[in-house]
C-alpha cells in the first residue's frame, strides 16, 4: 500500500510539477503576444499619424493644384493673345506670321523674366550653371533656326515661312515653360 501511496504521490508531484510547466509555458507565451500586441498598437498609432500626415500633405497639393488650375501661366496668356491676333489677322501667311513674331518677342521676355526670378531663389553656383545653360540654349536655338531656314525654308511656297516661324515658336515656348516650372518649384509655389 505505500508503494501505491507513493506512487500515487509521485504521481500528484508529476501532475503539479507538468501542470506548473504547462502553466509558465502559457504565462511566457502570453506575455510575448501581449508585447506583440503593444508593438502592432504602436505601429498602427504611427501609422494612423503618417496617414493624418499625408492626408494633411494631399490636401495641400490639392489646394496648389486648384489654386494653378485656375490660374493662367503667362505662357498660356501669350498663346490666347497670339490666338487673337490670329482671328484680327484673318489667318492670312503674313498675318500668322506677324503674330507668331509677337509671341516669339513675348515669350523672350517670359524667359528674361523667369532667368531673373531665378535668380532670387538659386544660390549663386545654381545661379552659374543656369547662365551656361541658357547660353548653351541660345546657341541651340540659332542651330536649329540655321537647319529649319537651310533645309523647309529651301522650299518654294509661302506656306513655308508660317511652318518656320511655328518651329521657333516651339523652340522658345518651350524653354518658356521650363524655366516657369523651373521657378515655380524651387519657389514652391
Amino acid at each position: 500500500m505505500k508503494k501505491s501511496i507513493i506512487f500515487v504521490l509521485i504521481s500528484l508531484l508529476s501532475l503539479t510539477l507538468l501542470s506548473a510547466g504547462f502553466a509558465v509555458k502559457y504565462y511566457i507565451k502570453t506575455q510575448k503576444l501581449q508585447n506583440k500586441i503593444v508593438s502592432l498598437e504602436a505601429t498602427i498609432s504611427d501609422m494612423s499619424s503618417k496617414n493624418d500626415t499625408l492626408k494633411k500633405d494631399s490636401e495641400i497639393l490639392d489646394t496648389r493644384y486648384e489654386n494653378l488650375k485656375s490660374k493662367k501661366s503667362a505662357i498660356e496668356i501669350i498663346a490666347a493673345q497670339e490666338q487673337e491676333c490670329l482671328k484680327k489677322e484673318n489667318y492670312t501667311t503674313a498675318g500668322m506670321n506677324h503674330c507668331v513674331h509677337i509671341s516669339l518677342d513675348r515669350l523672350e521676355k517670359e524667359i528674361e523674366k523667369n532667368i531673373t526670378l531665378l535668380k532670387s531663389v538659386m544660390t549663386f553656383e545654381q545661379y552659374e550653371l543656369l547662365q551656361k545653360s541658357q547660353e548653351a540654349w541660345e546657341d541651340y536655338k540659332k542651330a536649329e533656326m540655321t537647319l529649319n531656314r537651310e533645309t523647309v525654308g529651301n522650299n518654294s511656297g509661302t506656306i513655308y515661312t508660317n511652318i518656320l516661324a511655328g518651329h521657333q515658336f516651339s523652340i522658345v515656348e518651350k524653354r518658356a515653360k521650363d524655366l516657369s516650372i523651373l521657378y515655380s518649384e524651387l519657389a514652391g509655389e
